[in-house]
């Protein structure tokens, strides 16, 4: 290994155009040569191949610097506008009605019960003998059975019922929800 770089700084076997005749130079596509025809004062950029190049050491390497990059601009968050709604001039129409009888019981003022009505329901209820009515809400569910309808609380029976109250027992009314 140490005297064929030496045969070749002193032209030993020859120039070095004769060297490269002398030995062939394998590439990807060629054939490799037989251990016996090998000379062994061949270095290795004579026996590179074609698709693995060795740089010559004063071939410098430049890299280009990477475009600068830029930031997008940060989006502005801006607040929708308030939409003004005007408040109902009328009373929204009715949905639903049903008529039967109201009884009364003991129950948390302004609320009622009702066998079908879901809970949160607002009724109005109208008693059909003097056409007074009055709301409520309905948070209780009464037993189904007969004719009855809904079950009012105290407070909201008496302000429908007219004289006599809840001594009336019962009230023939109009429900609407």
């Amino acid at each position: 290994m140490v005297v064929a770089p030496l045969v070749l700084l002193r032209g030993g076997v020859g120039s070095r155009a004769a060297q490269s005749a002398a030995v062939a130079v394998p590439t990807a596509h060629a054939k490799a040569p037989s251990p016996s025809s090998v000379n062994r004062s061949v270095t290795l950029r004579d026996i590179q191949l074609s698709n693995n190049r060795i740089l010559d050491p004063t071939t410098t390497t430049t890299t280009t610097a990477p475009p600068p990059t830029t930031t997008a601009p940060r989006p502005v968050y801006v607040a929708p506008k308030p939409v003004y709604v005007a408040p109902p001039t009328t009373a929204p129409p009715v949905r639903s009605t049903a008529q039967g009888i109201a009884t009364w019981y003991y129950w948390n003022p302004g609320e009622c019960a009702s066998p079908w009505l879901p809970h949160g329901t607002r009724v109005t209820v109208t008693n059909q003998a003097n056409g007074a009515s009055t709301t409520c809400t309905v948070t209780d569910t009464e037993a189904a059975g007969g004719d009855r309808v809904i079950d009012l609380d105290a407070s909201v029976f008496n302000a429908i019922a007219g004289p006599g109250g809840t001594g009336v027992g019962t009230l023939v009314v109009t429900l609407s929800w």
